[in-house]
């Protein structure tokens, strides 16, 4: 060997042991853990907030056309309507038929093809009851709806969709009244001789089709205060009726079961009993409906189809008769909630044996065994 030269041992190979590389793998599992469940809030913290935007947008929708008309749509609607069989035989006859809240506010949503559609029929225009409106469908629930043209939410009806029974001299006639919700049946009694309407003054039973408008909501209990629209598009256990809720379906009178799918509404909850009171909200719910917290025990095949509802965490998502939204808890009071639904306080029937009580009866809370008329303020809207 040479002076000044060393002999070198060979290095072992740089690498990862297997332990080491045990304990990467486990720590990357950690994390990974602990990323996805913050991811899935900040993902549905985005379809939350692209829900709100929908809303706010149809209720805008809504309020423009109020400006426009001076009159609100109602949750059912005559229209004129040309079909393609009355175009090849005269060109000019029309036909009425029964359309949702959902085709008046077409125009103001920037869909004027699909009103003209309704409106006028066009030749080799597309059939615009299959079409899918984005803004009628809540990012959340995308998934879940299957149904042609899907709809996800619901209008503020209050009893105006609610069929009666036990009236002399009538068939199962349909209560409504200005009070009590905010869109009312503008078709009245085009579709069926059966069909009867009160008059605000609650003292006879008409024939006439009902109007309202955001001025007597305003003049009322205070649009900033009343529920103009909420989702409707939670899961519905038993039944797969989210399936088939369509925007373009045609309501009409229904006097077996008042919660259908055809009818975009959501409503009061049923009727009490003589001395019956609404019960807490801990054990019934008005949001969110399952079998066992249905107010009243309510077991109709479609009976959470008369509730607000959605997928999101611990509510819905909600719009005012002002424009302005909000989240609507799941646990809110049956009390808050018919406060919510009402749009006139002063216009409800407060004699508890005629029909025309229900909303303001379902206002009243139970202190022992007294029932006493809640006081509603600003504190119980979510935002």
């Amino acid at each position: 060997m040479q002076s000044g030269q060393y002999a070198r041992r060979p290095t072992a190979a740089g690498g990862f042991t297997l332990i080491e590389l045990l304990v990467v793998v486990t720590i990357v599992g950690v994390l990974i853990g602990l990323v996805l469940p913050a991811l899935q809030v900040t993902r549905e913290s985005a379809r939350r907030l692209n829900c709100q935007s929908n809303l706010k947008q149809i209720g805008t929708g809504v309020v423009n056309h109020d400006g426009k008309k001076l009159r609100l749509p109602g949750w059912r609607n005559t229209i004129e309507k040309y079909t393609a069989a009355m175009v090849a035989t005269s060109g000019t006859e029309k036909a009425k038929a029964c359309v949702s809240w959902t085709v008046p506010i077409l125009p103001e949503l920037g869909n004027h093809e699909l009103f003209t559609w309704y409106d006028k029929y066009t030749a080799g225009l597309d059939d615009a009851a299959v079409k899918r409106v984005p803004l009628f469908i809540c990012p959340t629930s995308a998934g879940e709806v299957s149904a042609t043209a899907p709809l996800c939410y619901a209008a503020n009806a209050g009893l105006g969709a609610e069929g009666l029974t036990g009236l002399t001299g009538t068939a199962a006639p349909f209560q409504q009244t200005r009070g009590d919700g905010v869109f009312l049946d503008a078709a009245g009694n085009e579709q069926s001789a059966a069909s009867f309407y009160q008059d605000d003054n609650l003292s006879r039973w008409v024939y006439l089709p009902a109007r309202s408008s955001l001025s007597q909501v305003t003049a009322g209990d205070g649009s900033s205060s009343t529920l103009m629209l909420s989702e409707r598009c939670g899961p519905h256990p038993g039944v797969g009726l989210l399936a088939q809720v369509r925007w373009s379906d045609n309501p009409l009178p229904a006097q077996d079961n008042n919660a259908k799918t055809s009818k975009h509404t959501f409503m009061h909850p049923p009727a009490l009993n003589a001395t019956g009171h609404p019960e807490s909200s801990s054990v019934y719910r008005v949001v969110n409906v399952t079998s066992e917290t249905a107010p009243l025990g309510d077991q109709q095949q479609e009976f959470h189809m008369r509730y607000p509802s959605s997928r999101h965490l611990g509510g819905v998502v909600v719009v005012f008769c002002d424009g302005h939204t909000g989240f609507l808890g799941e646990k809110v009071d049956s009390w808050v909630y018919c406060q919510l639904l009402t749009s006139d306080s002063r216009l409800l029937e407060t004699d508890p044996s005629k029909p025309a009580s229900r909303a303001a009866r379902w206002q009243q809370f139970q202190v022992g065994t007294d029932s006493r008329q809640y006081v509603f303020d600003s504190r119980d809207i979510g935002n």
